[in-house]
């Protein structure tokens, strides 16, 4: 099964890979201009029927924690949708990405969302417009959940084409996330550096978090001679080397092999794939039932052609011990008696 294509969206830039199974090609980045959206439509054709996902970089991404009682089935959904609707009015891309239960009578939602203009109309218009299916679309707070699962405490810290990036989770919870524009005047490190000492200044737990960073080997370079006194301290410091600045392939590559249950695509939006699915779906079980069935049809054949041989062979066999046995005289007295409904006469042992 073919993976599904990759599009990435960092302020008005769509960029697209794809993943053949060993690595990621870029296909493209397009600019939302009438040439860019006809060069991006005509690499899409290509693609035609194919499953794709969508993360989105946006600034207004907005992060809340929500909690519930712990519900099951019809009554949790409809519980959740009404805090969403309260916590996010008016944002139309909106979901839970991941839940924690504190104790036995509450559940601590952890919610993204981010207004529907985040994914700009010419983009939308065109993704609906091209034969690929939409399958989700999602943010870096999922994927960075995934990053940091082997810590309770820690920031992550990438860079990408026009900005970077702060993801802070606390007891393995996201609770704090920023995009922001690199400075016009310094470098990608020291945005990082000077983001780190802001999100390490007021520390939102006892224990050190870890620091997590991501970016190409000229800004990790820098940031350690920059900044000695974040290497002296006591911090779980790791550093994921990109091949450029843009570091979005380190989310895409976690996207594409395992991406998170919870997506923020409207329904409405996934319809064309979620019918395409059934379609599939219908179209296996289709095929799945004919080689059911030829395969019956196969042993029963089988089945009968064995039987037909046995009776064959007994009745040869039959055959071959009534021509080859003759009946002795005792047995034709006694089928002569039977046939005149006579008892059978006795010989005398006194004779």
């Amino acid at each position: 099964m073919k993976r599904p294509l990759l599009l990435a969206l960092e302020g008005d830039q769509l960029a697209l890979w794809r993943d053949d199974g060993k690595r990621l090609h870029a296909l493209g980045q397009f600019a939302p201009t009438s040439a860019g959206q006809a060069a991006c439509a005509q690499q899409l054709a290509s693609y035609r029927g194919q499953a794709c996902r969508l993360l989105i970089n946006a600034p207004e991404e907005q992060l809340q924690q929500i909690h519930i009682p712990p519900l099951h089935g019809r009554d949790r959904r409809m519980l959740i949708q009404r805090k969403l609707e309260q916590a996010f009015p008016g944002l139309a891309l909106r979901q839970v990405i991941a839940s924690q239960r504190e104790d036995a009578a509450h559940e601590t939602l952890t919610c993204t969302a981010m207004p529907e203009n985040s994914l700009p109309t010419c983009w939308r218009d065109l993704l609906q417009q091209t034969p690929l299916l939409l399958c989700g679309i999602y943010t870096p707070c999922q994927i960075a959940s995934h990053l940091l699962s082997k810590h309770a405490n820690a920031i992550l810290l990438s860079t990408h084409a026009h900005g970077f990036r702060a993801i802070q989770q606390v007891d393995r919870k996201i609770t704090y996330t920023r995009y922001s524009a690199y400075p016009e005047a310094g470098s990608a490190a020291q945005a990082l550096i000077d983001e780190a000492h802001r999100l390490l200044r007021h520390p939102a737990h006892d224990s050190p978090p870890a620091l997590l960073l991501i970016s190409n080997a000229e800004t990790l370079a820098h940031f350690q001679q920059q900044a000695p006194e974040l290497a002296a301290q006591s911090l779980p410091l790791s550093m994921a080397e990109s091949a450029s600045l843009d570091c979005t392939t380190a989310y895409l590559a976690r996207l594409s092999h395992q991406a998170p249950p919870e997506q923020l695509a409207p329904a409405t939006w996934l319809a064309p794939w979620r019918l395409a699915r059934r379609q599939q779906h219908f179209f296996y079980a289709s095929l799945a039932l004919l080689a059911a069935a030829l395969i019956y049809a196969v042993l029963q054949y089988e089945s009968s052609q064995a039987a037909q041989q046995a009776s064959q062979q007994m009745q040869s066999m039959t055959a071959r011990q009534t021509n080859s046995e003759t009946p002795s005289p005792e047995a034709l007295r006694q089928l002569q008696a039977l046939a005149q409904h006579q008892p059978t006469p006795t010989s005398d042992p006194q004779a």
